[in-house]
């Protein structure tokens, strides 16, 4: 049985058009039932936040409070199955599985030529969208069928090889793609951990056993669509987090015209589309190509969706990519002017926004604020990423602290900073893959901020800016300055202008 959070959280993430749907499905299923699903349904949806005793007193006319539990469950059951016969159009396997239980009831009724008619569309609906697992069914139920159609040994033998060779060639493209969906999700949990900029042949075993597998190695190796576009995907993201940029430009434009290409194929899944279309934005990004950027980022904006799952990732990525791209430019008022929207975002979609992504989105909020002058702000901001003890993202988190310590500095908060700059440099030393701009930022840190006379840390400044510029020049550390612009910083102290002045400087 299913809690009462769950049947509220269910009604709450369909859309008009399923709540439409399900209210005519529910009067089909049980015109004259003993009890009126939908004024159920009606009392939950119109709760903002499930409330028991309301909802029982709003009920207590139309049915008995001891059967309330039981009629929750059903009608969760029943919103399932409303939704399961709302996609079936979209869903190819679903159609496919649909046909095949016809092919299965026909043979089983010795209507053997009949269910022979069916297999042979299922049939060619599954190589046509590699519904391998599918094809796997249809083979076996071929081998039955040509038991009883075969009027020579000739034609048995035929048909029996036909299906065997065709299921053989189903489970070896099913194995193919289950080797890259496992390097795929050894991928993701690498980067959603450690972060999106790590250093090229490095001793990291992880790392390593992804991009040096000869699956990864070798398109060839790839044999189907889906496999060939998941080698695109990790390709593009190893390059791009290792600094080869142009080369990650590369791939993952080979993967977007792949599922432009192939949209029979891959449009069933627009979550993937954005996230191809999210990868060439950052991608841009980073590359300081604005106008191209400006343009994938439209793209990635009029994706459509279906689900909440896919309108939440074409949000999170959308906000997510526009604000560091206002950010890198300086554009710290317009980014303020977002959060308005950003915050109804995550509420709206609370349950569909992966934690990685929220710790993006809220340390380029605490940045944007902190380019804007308002250090509060972007404290509270930083305050929120440090509170939510995760494990995710640990790039981010090592840059928030540093971007704390920046903030007491700046407010001329000397206590304040001593003991934020003693947590920075404890989470530090914990850090297993802390960068050298991490270090080279605390050692200078210890010695400036100690310094209350401004003429005495102008040159411990100077010899800072020496140190970072001859590290940037190092690909993989130069990319660590997207996080946080600390020669911007640096320059501002030096020179005496704003931070935001240098940031748009930089840019023109």
């Amino acid at each position: 049985m299913k809690s009462p959070d769950d049947l509220f959280q269910l009604i709450k993430s369909m859309t008009k058009s399923e709540k439409r749907y399900f209210k005519l499905f529910a009067q089909q299923q049980n015109p004259e039932g003993e009890f009126n699903y939908l004024k159920l349904f009606n009392a939950i949806d119109e709760q903002d936040t499930y409330d028991k005793d309301v909802l029982a007193a709003s009920l207590h006319e139309v049915t008995n409070i001891k059967h309330l539990a039981s009629d929750k469950n059903y009608l969760y059951h029943l919103i399932i199955k409303s939704l399961k016969n709302y996609y079936l159009s979209s869903s190819k396997e679903a159609e496919v599985d649909d046909l095949i239980n016809c092919a299965r009831v026909l043979y089983k009724k010795g209507l053997y030529e009949q269910s022979n008619k069916i297999l042979s569309k299922s049939l060619a609906l599954s190589e046509k969208y590699e519904l391998y697992s599918s094809i796997l069914k249809i083979a076996k139920l071929q081998i039955d069928l040509v038991v009883h159609m075969s009027s020579t040994s000739e034609e048995l033998q035929s048909g029996f090889a036909k299906a065997k060779a065709r299921a053989k060639d189903a489970l070896s493209k099913l194995n193919n793609l289950n080797e890259y969906h496992e390097l795929y999700t050894s991928f993701l949990e690498l980067i959603r951990v450690e972060g999106e900029v790590l250093e090229k042949d490095s001793d990291n075993p992880a790392l390593n056993s992804i991009v040096f597998s000869s699956y990864i190695k070798d398109e060839e190796k790839a044999l189907s669509a889906e496999a060939k576009r998941l080698f695109y995907f990790i390709n593009g993201a190893y390059h791009h987090i290792t600094g080869d940029l142009p080369t990650a430009y590369q791939y993952e434009l080979k993967g977007m015209e792949q599922i432009e290409t192939r949209f029979d194929l891959f449009q069933q899944d627009y979550a993937m589309y954005s996230a191809q279309l999210a990868n060439l934005c950052e991608t841009c990004l980073w590359r300081k190509e604005y106008p191209l950027f400006t343009t994938y980022l439209q793209k990635l904006k009029d994706v459509p969706a279906r689900y909440p799952m896919e309108e939440s990732r074409v949000f999170y990525r959308y906000y997510d990519l526009l604000v560091r791209s206002l950010v890198q430019r300086g554009e710290y008022k317009q980014v303020i002017d977002l959060v308005g929207i950003i915050d109804n975002g995550f509420r709206q979609y609370e349950y569909n926004i992966h934690k990685s992504r929220e710790i993006s989105i809220k340390y380029y909020l605490a940045y944007a604020c902190f380019g804007g002058g308002d250090l509060k702000k972007a404290m509270n901001w930083i305050n929120k990423l440090l509170i939510d003890k995760t494990d995710f993202r640990s790039d981010f988190i090592s840059f928030a602290r540093i971007l704390s310590c920046i903030i007491y500095f700046e407010q001329g908060d000397y206590l304040s900073t001593e003991s934020v700059f003693r947590a920075t440099h404890y989470f530090s030393k914990k850090n297993k893959r802390k960068s050298k701009t991490e270090s080279l930022f605390l050692n200078f840190f210890r010695k400036v901020y100690k310094l209350d006379d401004p003429v005495k840390r102008r040159p411990v400044f100077i010899q800072y800016k020496k140190e970072m510029e001859l590290l940037i020049e190092n690909p993989v550390e130069k990319s660590l300055l997207e996080y946080f612009d600390l020669l911007s910083w640096i320059e501002s102290k030096i020179s005496g202008k704003s931070f935001a002045e240098i940031v748009r400087d930089k840019v023109k």
